[in-house]
């Protein structure tokens, strides 16, 4: 299956937060891979101020929510029509015609695995595919190459955690509350002891923002955002802080 390029609709703010939780994620002492998953990386006060603040704006955008929102519909058998209702809208909203989304709609829910009986006989997207568009992803959003490491290997560790989650083997989603409540919680009390942020919170919140880019913008590619933003979920969850 050929990996198109991918056109990630990015704002300012999204930019300003990726690149600094990448400057954050690069590692200062050395440490790489699988011994980096485990350490906590220190914020100078300027540092935990102005992420703060980026956060804060980012979720107070209504699109953004919208897609966090999304994605925990759609690994919720319970919520298959609140999914469906935001996949049109984000489609329309992105300008896509209205014609061809219903059979868009089964395409893509049967691709990240939930549309098991769907009429749509479409191949389900891998483990390792999506790993390569993942891969690619993270370059075309211009992570630095050590930063883009650390993330695939982190993800990569939850493979099995991942795929569970795919198949409907993990507590009802709330992206918001797993992956941005924890980290705003520590940045509002840096002042008070030093912000020491484990390095998986940080790949958390680069693989659902930067994920988010690329929603209802191609087929392939929104597939790669849902399931990335599954797993950004699942490393914040499953990865011990210490």
């Amino acid at each position: 299956m050929a990996i198109y390029a991918p056109k990630p609709k990015l704002g300012i703010i999204d930019k300003k937060v990726l690149l600094l939780l990448s400057e954050l994620l690069i590692p200062r002492s050395g440490i790489q891979g699988r011994n980096y998953s485990t350490r906590s990386v220190p914020l100078s006060d300027v540092e935990a101020e102005t992420l703060l603040n980026l956060l804060q704006l980012l979720l107070e955008n209504s699109n953004f929510r919208a897609k966090l929102t999304f994605v925990d519909c759609v690994f919720d058998v319970n919520r298959i029509s609140e999914a469906k209702y935001a996949y049109f809208s984000g489609s329309l909203a992105a300008g896509r015609k209205g014609a061809m989304l219903t059979r868009r709609w089964l395409e893509f829910y049967a691709r990240i695995g939930m549309g098991v009986e769907s009429k749509v006989n479409i191949d389900y997207m891998t483990f390792d595919h999506f790993m390569k568009m993942e891969e690619k992803l993270l370059k075309e959003l211009g992570l630095d190459v050590r930063v883009r490491s650390i993330l695939l290997d982190i993800i990569n560790q939850q493979k099995k955690e991942i795929e569970n989650a795919r198949a409907g083997q993990f507590p009802v989603l709330n992206t918001y509350e797993v992956v941005f409540t924890p980290i705003v919680s520590l940045l509002k009390n840096a002042q008070k002891e030093t912000a020491l942020l484990p390095a998986h919170k940080l790949v958390s919140l680069i693989t659902v923002i930067g994920n988010a880019s690329v929603l209802f913008t191609s087929r392939d590619w929104e597939i790669l955002g849902a399931v990335s933003s599954l797993a950004g979920c699942v490393v914040n969850v499953m990865t011990p802080d210490r």
